[in-house]
């Protein structure tokens, strides 16, 4: 229509607004092109007046280019004008309920509930009795509160809302933040890539406010970015619980050091945005560019863009499973299309397990947000270990994909599965942090000392005393001899004079001077056998030692002879 009747020719000025005149035509043509009525209470730009005074002049001209339009397409109004994916998503999104969050920093779940009783507000466990002052819990998101499409400028200007204690955002842009959630431990910090507008960075400090978890965030563009993501921290309480990262993700280096204690990925991927059911809301609510109503209109993504954003996604998403301590990525976007879904997921999978080559390979885990019995019947939103959202009068279309692997120190994949559990209430009494850098020990003079290793000695076994060893450099065999025949003989007479073998159990020794008679250990040393003794010589040997005074041997003792001495 404004190129039919030749709009911008008539007013270049407005040319490089082409999104914003597109809003106020539409406007024109629901109020059938009568002017608007300021009220006293709103704020009056003079940029857009100049717009509106633009189409009204041009009123005659675009409804001529309005009526060739249908009588070329055969159509009855404009709406039929616009392909069937926008209709649809046209008709779902002017009935759309309004979700939003308990800004937990600020509030508390039963605070905000009691302020809406008070109000006179009900709660409902359907959608379909989702009307007036009503609203509903969800079921998956636990903080989230949903109300009635009617009350949606009430619900804009109430006081929660103007104080950060309930925040207005699509259920789309929350599923990846509870997802998050799920997954990490105690002192996991987290990663988000891509935060928009903040709002959704701020939700992840919200979901972890009673925790000592530090969220850093990546991927700002501009200076009018910057400048709306700090805002929103600082209006929502989480500036203090967020570091903002202005470099380019491409610019990181996986070694970073400000990065070495990230555990989860939150991936919010910049997609075509075809499952946006309500692209006007979602514009207030994201802080997008509203040159996105111009894709949106066509219905369809050029194949050309589609296929850079494929790459762009692609390569967002090796780059951030790269991280070495990285142990899961939650990969979010609102596309309905699978060439930014599956595909980019599957293909980035293939590519980091090829190059990285680890015993723990990444894989794709199953959902993490709580899902009923209807959900996984229905397979909606349940596809496969996907979740994917089709557009619906509760949300926007969006697609979570969740993966995982576990750490490569076996003893930190013990401790997060005992964390994981301990915070699930499977398990109690186990109390897990984080590993702290050993301290090394310091001398008087103020110098670092490393300490000697301590050898570890065995306790000294039944029957057998720490002289019974192996005899040590510079001493004589003779006197180990005379160690041990004092220490197993010096009691074994017995009453007729005569003395008494040692049973072979019991793992004693008995020296000669020519033999050395080894027992078989019931402590399991090394092949069973006891330590050996050297012959000592004929004329140091002690008269109950002689060959000439030996008892026999019983049958069980191994004999060992040795030809020379031990050395």
């Amino acid at each position: 229509m404004l190129e039919d009747c030749k709009f911008f020719s008539q007013y270049p000025e407005f040319k490089d607004d082409h999104a914003l005149v597109m809003v106020i035509l539409c406007d024109f043509k629901q109020r059938k092109f009568q002017k608007r009525l300021p009220l006293s209470e709103d704020e009056i730009n003079p940029y857009i007046c100049q717009i509106e005074d633009a189409l009204y002049d041009t009123r005659t001209k675009l409804n001529a280019a309005l009526a060739r339009s249908r009588i070329k397409a055969r159509v009855l109004s404009i709406d039929h004008l616009l392909p069937d994916s926008v209709r649809k998503n046209e008709k779902i999104g002017s009935n759309m309920h309004i979700p939003g969050w308990i800004n937990l920093i600020k509030t508390s779940m039963e605070t905000v509930l009691n302020q809406l009783r008070d109000e006179d507000f009900v709660e409902v466990q359907s959608d379909t009795k989702l009307s007036g002052k009503s609203y509903m819990l969800d079921n998956q998101c636990t903080d989230m509160i949903i109300f009635s499409y009617d009350q949606r400028d009430n619900i804009e200007q109430h006081m929660l809302v103007q104080d950060g204690h309930l925040v207005l955002q699509d259920k789309s842009s929350c599923v990846g933040p509870h997802s998050v959630r799920a997954l990490i431990n105690e002192g996991d910090d987290i990663l988000h890539i891509n935060p928009g507008s903040g709002v959704s960075t701020a939700h992840l400090a919200s979901l972890t406010h009673n925790s000592d978890t530090v969220i850093y965030t990546i991927g700002i563009h501009s200076e009018k970015q910057l400048q709306q993501v700090t805002n929103n921290l600082e209006r929502l309480g989480a500036k203090s619980r967020v570091k903002v990262i202005q470099d380019n993700l491409s610019d990181i280096e996986y070694q970073d050091e400000r990065l070495k204690h990230i555990k989860v990925v939150l991936l919010t991927a910049e997609c075509s945005r075809s499952g946006v059911a309500n692209p006007v809301n979602f514009i207030v609510s994201e802080g997008e560019d509203m040159s996105i109503l111009r894709d949106l209109s066509l219905g369809y993504t050029d194949d050309g863009k589609l296929g850079e954003l494929v790459v762009k996604h692609n390569t967002t998403l090796k780059h951030a499973l790269r991280f070495p301590r990285v142990q899961a990525v939650v990969y979010c976007t609102r596309s309905i299309l699978d060439p930014e879904n599956e595909n980019v997921v599957t293909r980035s999978l293939e590519y980091v397990n090829m190059v990285q080559q680890k015993k723990t390979p990444y894989r794709i885990a199953p959902p993490v947000i709580p899902l009923s019995d209807r959900d996984i019947e229905m397979e909606n939103p349940l596809n496969g270990k996907y979740l994917r959202y089709p557009p619906s009068n509760l949300m926007s279309g969006c697609f979570i994909a969740t993966i995982t692997r576990e750490a490569d120190d076996p003893k930190e994949a013990a401790k997060d599965i005992l964390a994981k559990a301990a915070a699930r209430g499977i398990i109690s009494g186990v109390d897990v942090k984080r590993e702290e850098k050993p301290q090394k020990a310091k001398s008087k003079s103020g110098h670092k000392r490393n300490k000697a290793p301590s050898r570890r000695r065995s306790p000294p076994r039944s029957g057998l005393s720490r002289e019974s060893t192996l005899p040590t450099k510079g001493s004589s065999p003779s006197a180990a001899r005379r160690t041990v025949s004092r220490k197993f003989y010096s009691s074994s007479k017995l009453s007729n004079g005569t003395r008494s073998h040692s049973n072979a159990s019991s793992g004693m020794i008995r020296a000669t001077h020519m033999h050395t008679k080894v027992f078989h250990s019931p402590f399991g040393d090394g092949d069973g056998l006891l330590t050996r003794r050297a012959a000592p010589s004929a004329s140091s040997a002690p008269s109950w030692s002689r060959p000439s005074q030996r008892a026999p041997i019983p049958p069980h003792e191994k004999v060992v002879k040795h030809p020379m001495p031990f050395r």
